[in-house]
């Protein structure tokens, strides 16, 4: 949407996203203006020209805000694309801008564009906000504000309302920049879901105080979990970490921004749980041993399902690698 030529070659015109009536001139993927069609005439995206026709009241916007009828408005066509709600679900978008829906067996792996297991980050970007979900007003163009729900996404306004933005793939806002760092070191707001990108079971949850919470990560969803008082969690060790040694303590929350700022609350060695206590606790969603795998014969696609398989028409070629949002 912010170049609708990219990837244009030659001559070409657009439509503007949310009119029915308007079009941009590209030449060699290069904006040359934009332009509306006479009278009651339509613009038509197939042939790219103006058609006789009255505009969809829907579609008539005298602001230059989108107002998307279908993903495929702003999706190119002939990318397979994931689901912000559900793992299991692929899109596809055909040549005429029709969206084409179905589940994988287990789950879709946007990654390497196919029907796989449920392992690893492979759900990462479930989210439960869904795709296109309403702006809020703010009033001040430019400024940055996290989105409370989604670590690696945040809104930029426009001067009338919040638009939302993602950042790349392993990358989350940083409410102290503001900008996009990389998960490790980024500070994102508070109870944002950690579990995104994340490629371990148990990761810590957003705590600038005591760094003594964390999420047990299950298909993209999080738990939230506590530590025992005087304990922190360390993601690298996946378990809960006793603070009486200060320096490694110190030396994590400083390179760890779900950290930054977390203080030892109590004298190290003071009522401090036991050598070798802390970890997640058995039955509280510790990891056990095989667990968070995927049973046997789980996963991929049964035979003849429809859909990204190897073989069908409209398959996926190497180079569609398309991010699902």
């Amino acid at each position: 949407m912010e170049n609708p030529c990219l990837g244009k070659t030659g001559e070409n015109w657009v439509p503007v996203t949310g009119t029915c009536n308007q079009y941009y001139y590209c030449l060699d993927g290069v904006n040359k203006g934009r332009d509306s069609c006479r009278g009651t005439q339509s613009f038509d995206k197939i042939s790219q020209q103006c058609v006789y026709g009255n505009c969809n009241p829907a579609l008539v916007d005298s602001s230059d805000e989108p107002s998307l009828q279908s993903v495929c408005e702003v999706v190119p066509a002939g990318k397979y694309f994931g689901d912000t709600i559900n793992c299991q679900k692929w899109n596809f978008c055909q040549p005429d801008g029709t969206l084409q829906s179905a589940d994988c067996a287990t789950a879709y792996d946007v990654q390497n564009n196919m029907c796989g297991y449920n392992t690893g980050n492979v759900c990462s970007r479930v989210t439960n906000t869904a795709l296109g979900t309403a702006s809020l007003e703010c009033t001040k163009n430019g400024d940055m504000v996290a989105n409370e729900n989604v670590c690696g996404s945040y809104y930029v306004c426009n001067g009338k309302s919040l638009v939302s933005y993602d950042c790349a793939y392993g990358y989350y806002f940083d409410v102290t920049t503001p900008g996009c760092l990389p998960r490790k070191t980024a500070t994102p707001a508070e109870g944002c879901n950690r579990c995104q990108f994340a490629t371990t079971t148990w990761v810590n949850a957003v705590n600038t105080t005591t760094c003594g919470t964390y999420y047990y990560c299950n298909n993209g969803k999080a738990t939230l979990q506590t530590c025992q008082e005087d304990y922190y969690f360390n993601e690298a060790q996946q378990g809960c970490v006793p603070t009486s040694n200060l320096p490694a303590f110190t030396t994590y929350v400083s390179s760890n921004g779900a950290c930054a700022g977390a203080k030892v609350n109590s004298t190290p060695g003071e009522g401090g749980p036991s050598s070798g206590e802390g970890g997640p606790s058995s039955g509280e969603g510790g990891p056990s041993s095989g667990e968070g795998g995927p049973s046997s014969g789980e996963g991929g696609p049964s035979s003849g399902e429809g859909g990204p398989s190897s073989g069908e028409e409209g398959s996926i070629t190497d180079d569609a690698g398309n991010k699902g949002k």
